[in-house]
């Protein structure tokens, strides 16, 4: 098995509808007999974000049917009666076809917002190149696992704290990381 070590996202995003497109939903939903009154105004408060919060927009018209095909499958996410999946196509459509996020965290990145996609100002970063001792390493492979092609790694890279790939039950440090003891595991 290959293990991999991720950087932390450059970007984090929670979901969110407005309160404005929150209320326009319910409004044609009530309208079209589909829901029995009208959301509270603590309910828009609970449930909508203010509208200057709302840093991305998303156009999913074209999977919004998939979407809802796989919350179908996963019944504890909305029950089968539930009205958001019972609405008509054209309904959908036209009032669920934009995903709204809230850009939370920003790393190394600076996209112009409002955004109309998430990976907006992302640019790929460079392959890393590591050694483990005098030997080139695939960056984020543990010490004591080989590479996919078995050509570009040592089984075991011989520094102190590291194990032979698959050993059962021993931790497997990355060269440089701290072992056991807390020793680094690097020269």
């Amino acid at each position: 098995m290959v293990h991999r070590v991720c950087a932390p996202p450059r970007k984090l995003y929670y979901t969110a509808i407005s309160s404005k497109t929150f209320v326009r939903i319910r409004r044609a939903m009530f309208e079209a007999g589909l829901i029995p009154e009208m959301p509270s105004e603590a309910e828009i408060a609970r449930r909508g974000a203010p509208e200057d919060s709302i840093t991305t927009a998303i156009d999913v018209r074209d999977t919004l049917e998939k979407k809802i095909a796989a919350l179908r499958c996963h019944r504890t996410q909305l029950a089968p009666t539930h009205p958001w999946l019972n609405l008509p196509l054209e309904f959908r459509r036209q009032h669920m076809g934009v995903e709204f996020f809230t850009m939370a965290a920003a790393r190394d990145v600076s996209p112009p917002l409002p955004e109309e996609d998430l990976f907006a100002g992302i640019v790929p970063l460079p392959p890393r190149v590591e050694t483990c001792g005098n030997l080139p390493i695939n960056a984020g492979l543990p010490c004591g696992t080989l590479s996919p092609d078995r050509a570009t790694r040592p089984a075991v890279c011989g520094k102190p704290g590291t194990t032979a790939a698959g050993r059962p039950g021993r931790r497997r440090p990355r060269c440089g990381s701290a072992g056991p003891a807390g020793r680094r595991n690097s020269a």
